[in-house]
Protein backbone atom coordinates (compact mmCIF):
# COMPACT_ATOMS: atom_id res chain seq x y z
CA UNK A 1 0.00 0.00 0.00
CA UNK A 2 2.94 2.37 1.42
CA UNK A 3 4.58 1.65 -2.51
CA UNK A 4 1.23 2.27 -4.25
CA UNK A 5 1.46 5.53 -2.15
CA UNK A 6 4.75 6.32 -3.34
CA UNK A 7 3.65 5.87 -6.77
CA UNK A 8 1.19 8.87 -6.99
CA UNK A 9 2.42 12.24 -8.94
CA UNK A 10 2.43 15.42 -7.31
CA UNK A 11 2.90 14.31 -4.14
CA UNK A 12 4.06 16.90 -1.63
CA UNK A 13 7.67 16.02 0.17
CA UNK A 14 5.79 16.15 3.63
CA UNK A 15 4.01 13.28 2.22
CA UNK A 16 7.04 11.81 0.45
CA UNK A 17 9.04 11.88 3.75
CA UNK A 18 6.21 10.47 5.77
CA UNK A 19 5.13 7.47 3.37
CA UNK A 20 9.03 6.73 3.69
CA UNK A 21 9.19 7.12 7.26
CA UNK A 22 6.32 5.12 8.18
CA UNK A 23 7.92 2.34 6.01
CA UNK A 24 11.01 2.65 7.86
CA UNK A 25 9.28 1.83 11.13
CA UNK A 26 6.99 -0.97 9.92
CA UNK A 27 10.17 -2.23 8.68
CA UNK A 28 12.31 -2.19 11.65
CA UNK A 29 9.16 -3.57 13.89
CA UNK A 30 8.96 -6.29 11.79
CA UNK A 31 12.35 -7.69 12.35
CA UNK A 32 11.58 -7.82 15.99
CA UNK A 33 14.43 -10.09 18.30
CA UNK A 34 16.42 -8.71 20.41
CA UNK A 35 17.12 -5.09 20.06
CA UNK A 36 20.48 -5.15 23.06
CA UNK A 37 22.35 -7.11 20.66
CA UNK A 38 21.44 -6.54 17.15
CA UNK A 39 18.96 -3.89 17.39
CA UNK A 40 21.70 -1.20 15.93
CA UNK A 41 23.07 -3.62 12.58
CA UNK A 42 19.11 -4.30 12.19
CA UNK A 43 18.38 -0.81 12.24
CA UNK A 44 21.26 0.09 9.87
CA UNK A 45 20.59 -2.68 7.68
CA UNK A 46 17.00 -1.67 7.39
CA UNK A 47 17.90 2.18 6.49
CA UNK A 48 20.64 1.15 3.87
CA UNK A 49 18.07 -1.16 2.30
CA UNK A 50 15.15 1.80 2.33
CA UNK A 51 17.81 4.26 1.24
CA UNK A 52 18.93 2.82 -1.83
CA UNK A 53 15.38 1.67 -2.92
CA UNK A 54 14.27 5.08 -3.10
CA UNK A 55 17.57 6.55 -4.17
CA UNK A 56 18.24 8.37 -0.81
CA UNK A 57 20.90 8.37 2.02
CA UNK A 58 20.16 6.14 5.66
CA UNK A 59 20.75 9.62 6.93
CA UNK A 60 17.38 11.27 4.80
CA UNK A 61 15.67 7.83 6.01
CA UNK A 62 16.32 8.24 9.71
CA UNK A 63 14.85 11.66 9.30
CA UNK A 64 11.48 10.63 7.62
CA UNK A 65 11.30 8.48 10.20
CA UNK A 66 11.70 11.39 12.88
CA UNK A 67 9.20 13.49 10.71
CA UNK A 68 6.54 10.64 10.61
CA UNK A 69 6.67 9.95 13.91
CA UNK A 70 6.32 13.48 14.39
CA UNK A 71 3.52 14.19 12.21
CA UNK A 72 1.61 10.55 14.25
CA UNK A 73 2.35 12.76 17.47
CA UNK A 74 0.45 15.75 16.75
CA UNK A 75 -2.04 13.78 14.77
CA UNK A 76 -2.95 12.23 17.87
CA UNK A 77 -3.16 15.76 19.54
CA UNK A 78 -4.93 17.45 16.97
CA UNK A 79 -6.87 14.85 15.41
CA UNK A 80 -6.39 12.94 11.64
CA UNK A 81 -7.07 16.43 9.81
CA UNK A 82 -3.95 17.57 11.50
CA UNK A 83 -1.77 15.04 9.60
CA UNK A 84 -3.27 15.69 6.32
CA UNK A 85 -2.99 19.57 6.78
CA UNK A 86 0.65 19.24 7.68
CA UNK A 87 0.86 16.70 4.56
CA UNK A 88 -1.03 19.05 2.29
CA UNK A 89 0.80 21.83 3.59
CA UNK A 90 -2.27 23.49 4.52
CA UNK A 91 -1.04 23.79 8.30
CA UNK A 92 1.74 26.33 7.35
CA UNK A 93 4.27 24.26 9.48
CA UNK A 94 7.92 23.11 8.08
CA UNK A 95 9.23 19.62 8.62
CA UNK A 96 11.76 21.38 11.37
CA UNK A 97 8.87 22.81 13.11
CA UNK A 98 6.33 19.88 13.13
CA UNK A 99 9.31 18.15 14.59
CA UNK A 100 10.21 20.70 17.20
CA UNK A 101 5.99 20.58 17.99
CA UNK A 102 6.44 16.96 18.60
CA UNK A 103 9.36 17.39 20.77
CA UNK A 104 7.64 19.99 22.22
CA UNK A 105 4.46 17.73 23.50
CA UNK A 106 6.43 15.47 25.31
CA UNK A 107 6.16 17.75 28.39
CA UNK A 108 3.83 20.40 27.06
CA UNK A 109 0.94 18.68 25.63
CA UNK A 110 -1.81 21.33 26.57
CA UNK A 111 0.59 24.26 24.80
CA UNK A 112 0.94 22.45 21.86
CA UNK A 113 -2.66 21.82 21.55
CA UNK A 114 -3.47 24.91 21.66
CA UNK A 115 -1.53 25.51 18.90
CA UNK A 116 -2.61 23.02 17.12
CA UNK A 117 -6.06 24.60 17.42
CA UNK A 118 -4.81 28.10 16.33
CA UNK A 119 -3.30 26.47 12.93
CA UNK A 120 -6.92 24.59 12.53
CA UNK A 121 -8.68 27.79 13.07
CA UNK A 122 -6.74 29.39 10.18
CA UNK A 123 -8.68 29.64 7.16
CA UNK A 124 -8.47 26.78 4.52
CA UNK A 125 -9.73 26.78 0.61
CA UNK A 126 -12.97 25.10 0.71
CA UNK A 127 -12.66 21.43 -1.09
CA UNK A 128 -13.20 22.59 -5.04
CA UNK A 129 -11.97 26.43 -5.29
CA UNK A 130 -8.95 26.27 -7.09
CA UNK A 131 -5.89 26.55 -5.73
CA UNK A 132 -2.50 28.93 -6.95
CA UNK A 133 -0.31 26.75 -9.28
CA UNK A 134 2.57 25.91 -7.23
CA UNK A 135 4.90 27.85 -9.34
CA UNK A 136 2.64 30.93 -9.02
CA UNK A 137 3.93 31.01 -5.05
CA UNK A 138 7.40 31.15 -6.01
CA UNK A 139 8.44 35.40 -6.31
CA UNK A 140 12.02 36.45 -6.56
CA UNK A 141 13.33 36.76 -3.50
CA UNK A 142 11.02 34.15 -1.75
CA UNK A 143 12.30 32.35 1.04
CA UNK A 144 11.99 28.60 -0.04
CA UNK A 145 12.81 25.23 1.97
CA UNK A 146 15.14 22.90 -0.61
CA UNK A 147 13.96 19.41 -0.78
CA UNK A 148 16.47 17.55 -2.70
CA UNK A 149 16.93 14.01 -0.95
CA UNK A 150 19.96 12.83 -3.35
CA UNK A 151 21.80 16.09 -2.64
CA UNK A 152 23.03 15.77 1.00
CA UNK A 153 24.71 19.45 0.36
CA UNK A 154 21.33 21.59 -0.35
CA UNK A 155 18.78 19.08 0.94
CA UNK A 156 16.63 20.54 3.79
CA UNK A 157 17.88 23.71 3.36
CA UNK A 158 16.68 27.41 2.91
CA UNK A 159 17.49 29.52 0.10
CA UNK A 160 16.50 32.81 -1.35
CA UNK A 161 15.10 32.73 -5.13
CA UNK A 162 17.03 34.61 -7.81
CA UNK A 163 14.77 33.87 -10.75
CA UNK A 164 11.60 31.77 -11.73
CA UNK A 165 11.09 29.90 -15.02
CA UNK A 166 8.25 27.99 -16.51
CA UNK A 167 9.78 23.99 -14.55
CA UNK A 168 12.36 25.71 -12.51
CA UNK A 169 13.99 28.47 -10.80
CA UNK A 170 16.92 29.40 -9.51
CA UNK A 171 17.81 29.63 -5.38
CA UNK A 172 20.71 31.70 -3.67
CA UNK A 173 21.94 29.55 -1.24
CA UNK A 174 25.42 29.69 0.61
CA UNK A 175 27.80 27.23 -0.27
CA UNK A 176 29.15 25.99 3.04
CA UNK A 177 32.60 25.29 2.53
CA UNK A 178 33.83 28.27 1.33
CA UNK A 179 30.81 30.73 2.97
CA UNK A 180 30.38 32.11 -0.23
CA UNK A 181 26.88 32.74 -2.08
CA UNK A 182 25.97 30.28 -5.31
CA UNK A 183 22.92 29.59 -7.56
CA UNK A 184 21.42 26.31 -7.97
CA UNK A 185 18.65 25.34 -10.25
CA UNK A 186 15.72 23.39 -8.72
CA UNK A 187 12.11 22.07 -10.14
CA UNK A 188 8.96 24.04 -8.34
CA UNK A 189 8.15 20.96 -7.07
CA UNK A 190 11.42 20.76 -4.97
CA UNK A 191 10.71 23.53 -3.64
CA UNK A 192 8.30 25.02 -0.79
CA UNK A 193 7.97 28.72 0.37
CA UNK A 194 8.65 29.21 3.77
CA UNK A 195 6.95 32.54 5.40
CA UNK A 196 9.22 35.07 6.64
CA UNK A 197 7.20 35.21 9.96
CA UNK A 198 8.71 32.01 10.66
CA UNK A 199 12.11 33.32 10.52
CA UNK A 200 12.26 36.42 12.92
CA UNK A 201 16.15 36.96 12.10
CA UNK A 202 15.47 37.29 8.35
CA UNK A 203 12.21 39.31 9.18
CA UNK A 204 14.59 41.82 10.93
CA UNK A 205 17.17 41.48 7.88
CA UNK A 206 14.69 42.17 5.31
CA UNK A 207 13.14 44.88 7.27
CA UNK A 208 16.35 46.81 7.94
CA UNK A 209 17.46 46.51 4.11
CA UNK A 210 13.97 47.75 2.99
CA UNK A 211 13.98 50.69 5.56
CA UNK A 212 17.62 52.02 3.50
CA UNK A 213 16.14 50.85 0.35
CA UNK A 214 13.34 53.27 0.88
CA UNK A 215 15.63 56.51 2.02
CA UNK A 216 16.33 56.72 -2.03
CA UNK A 217 19.83 58.62 -1.37
CA UNK A 218 21.83 55.57 -1.16
CA UNK A 219 24.57 55.38 -3.96
CA UNK A 220 25.69 52.96 -6.12
CA UNK A 221 27.94 50.76 -3.84
CA UNK A 222 25.44 50.82 -1.23
CA UNK A 223 22.70 49.59 -3.36
CA UNK A 224 24.94 47.11 -4.45
CA UNK A 225 25.82 45.54 -1.07
CA UNK A 226 22.26 45.39 -0.06
CA UNK A 227 21.51 43.20 -2.99
CA UNK A 228 24.12 41.31 -1.91
CA UNK A 229 22.70 40.89 1.36
CA UNK A 230 19.20 40.26 0.51
CA UNK A 231 20.27 36.97 -1.21
CA UNK A 232 21.74 35.37 1.92
CA UNK A 233 19.23 33.79 4.70
CA UNK A 234 21.40 34.60 7.62
CA UNK A 235 24.20 36.79 8.12
CA UNK A 236 27.83 36.57 8.58
CA UNK A 237 29.50 39.09 10.89
CA UNK A 238 31.17 40.44 7.78
CA UNK A 239 27.83 41.04 5.63
CA UNK A 240 26.46 42.29 9.53
CA UNK A 241 29.26 44.53 9.67
CA UNK A 242 28.46 46.10 6.03
CA UNK A 243 24.61 46.73 7.19
CA UNK A 244 25.57 48.48 10.14
CA UNK A 245 27.83 50.81 8.39
CA UNK A 246 25.53 51.80 6.00
CA UNK A 247 22.89 52.25 8.34
CA UNK A 248 25.51 54.20 10.79
CA UNK A 249 26.48 56.61 7.57
CA UNK A 250 22.30 57.35 7.33
CA UNK A 251 21.64 57.57 10.73
CA UNK A 252 19.22 54.99 10.96
CA UNK A 253 18.85 53.03 14.27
Amino acid sequence: MLLNQLGRRNLTSESVSYLRGTWYELTKQSRGGDRKSSGHFDHLKTETKLGAQFKASPKTIRRDAQFAKAVDTLSSIGGEDMKWKILNRSAGMTKKQVIALAIDARSRPVKVAKTLQGRDDQKVKPEGEPTIAHHLTLKIGSLVEVYAPDRQDVNGRLGRIQSVGERTATVWMRHIPTVTMHLYTFKHSALTVVPLENQPGLQEICDRTGRLHQLGNLDPFEIEILHLLERTTALTPTELQYLEQIEDRHKLD
